[in-house]
């Protein structure tokens, strides 16, 4: 029988790595880090969803917050932690379409290329809404170079938050795929391989969330300082963040499969993919 007072147990213990966990740098992803033991629980490698991704998919991460294409491209692989997800319901200025000169006359939308679901949801709004087809060009740089460049220009979390009081001429997307489904826009979930995260790894990540989302004030005030997104106080992030939702329930399902449904039929997806799930076990 193991002696629970050996010290060299308990060293073993401590020495046991850290999961890495790679997680988006747009602001509304800052409450499922948490702000206490769970969070603390994990290694957090901050980079944009599609690196993520790649760093997913070769193994240099145990688990990352991807976006529904993100996932539904790999989706063979991965399992969703259950309970988790950041959504939106309502028009909050996450993902907006600025135009130069009328939306009608929209042939071309500068785009970060690292932005895939948002690119997908672009496409499938105007070709559903709008009857329209524009030639996505790759960019990198602010809104006026952009709008130089293309006729409209895509812009996603806080770059799009940033410029929302400046730039009239804006399609708020996610405000449009609501009128247009009835659903949320689920913007990402936690994903992992089979064996990558344990019960209580699982766990933990839905008890940060839970932490997270009971300080949202000092959260926003951290945020305030690390974004540095000029306009926006600490209240103004409280309001953003109080505006997303943050579970994973039948509507952010049936809001997934709807996204991916219109993918296929857009031909952005071979096929429609299940969502394959972690065991549930109950948050403490």
């Amino acid at each position: 029988m193991g002696d629970a007072s050996n010290p060299a147990i308990h060293f073993s213990r401590a020495m046991v790595p850290k999961k890495n966990i790679g997680i988006s740098a747009h602001l509304y992803c800052e409450p499922l880090r948490g702000s206490g033991a769970a969070g603390s629980s994990f290694a957090w490698s901050v980079s944009p969803a599609a690196r993520n991704a790649i760093g997913l998919k070769e193994r240099q991460l145990d688990a990352a917050f991807l976006t529904p294409i993100g996932y539904a491209r790999e989706s063979s692989l991965y399992s969703i932690v259950p309970r988790i997800a950041v959504a939106s319901a309502g028009a909050d200025a996450t993902i907006t379409l600025h135009v130069r000169e009328g939306l009608q006359n929209v042939g071309t939308i500068a785009v970060d290329p690292s932005s895939s679901s948002e690119i997908v949801l672009t496409k499938i709004v105007l070709a559903e809404c709008f009857d329209l087809s524009p030639k996505i060009v790759p960019f990198s740089g602010g809104l006026e170079e952009a709008l130089a460049k293309a006729d409209a220009a895509l812009l996603v979390g806080d770059p799009s938050l940033q410029v929302q009081e400046d730039h009239e001429s804006a399609l708020d997307l996610v405000e449009e795929w609501n009128e247009m489904t009835g659903l949320p826009y689920v913007h990402g979930f936690w994903c992992g391989r089979e064996h990558a995260l344990t019960m209580e790894e699982i766990r933990l990540l839905q008890q940060a969330c839970t932490e997270g989302l009971g300080d949202l004030d000092g959260i926003s005030s951290r945020a305030s300082l690390a974004h540095k997104l000029d306009g926006y106080s600490p209240a103004a992030i409280r309001d953003y963040l109080d505006g997303l939702t943050f579970a994973f329930t039948g509507e952010e399902e049936e809001a997934v499969r709807e996204f991916n449904r219109y993918a296929y039929y857009h031909a952005v997806l071979p096929d429609i993919p299940e969502l394959q799930f972690y065991g549930s076990p109950a948050a403490g």
